[in-house]
């Protein structure tokens, strides 16, 4: 009856670990989505609305899951107090101190910080251009996640119960 029973364990715990690690694989994806969302809307609140800057961050901030919201808020904050700092050294900063919050991979990391180099841009058109290329660029990142999600999803679940009925096996 022991044995049933750590057998049981084992399965519902290896099983549990495949979940876990699917459920993180789509946050990743969901992370990255919302990020490009991000962009677009910057991108909206400049080009069509003609905000100014720390405005524009605030307005998309309240719309943010957490992680987001807090950067964002911190760029706007930051912004207002003109300090004198490059834009882009206050979104790097900004996003370095909450990077523990993503799922970002480092590629994904540097595309996220090489994007606020929008903010020194001369003028609307460059600022424009600039964020279209790393929208590109996260886009390029989610498709090439989708790709693989489905076989990576399937390979953490088998793995997962094989790896634990394989160990159920070794104990016995």
């Amino acid at each position: 009856m022991l044995k049933v029973i750590g057998c049981t364990l084992i399965l519902a715990g290896m099983t549990g670990y495949g979940v876990s690690s699917v459920c993180y694989m789509k946050r990743h994806l969901e992370e990255l989505v919302e990020y490009k969302e991000i962009l677009y809307a910057l991108l909206g609140e400049i080009q069509h609305y003609r905000k100014p800057l720390a405005e524009a961050f605030d307005t998309i901030a309240k719309k943010r899951s957490e992680g987001y919201r807090q950067v964002l808020e911190m760029i706007a904050t930051r912004m207002k107090k003109f300090e004198e700092a490059k834009g882009s050294e206050i979104w790097e900063d900004s996003f370095l101190s909450c990077s523990r919050k993503f799922l970002f991979s480092r590629e994904e990391e540097e595309i996220i910080q090489k994007s606020g180099h929008f903010l020194d841009a001369p003028d609307m058109e460059s600022q424009k251009r600039e964020l279209e290329l790393y929208e590109a660029q996260i886009d390029y990142r989610i498709a090439e996640i989708q790709k693989t999600i489905g076989g990576k999803r399937k390979v953490c679940m088998y793995g997962s119960v094989l790896g634990g009925l394989f160990l159920i096996i070794l104990l016995i």
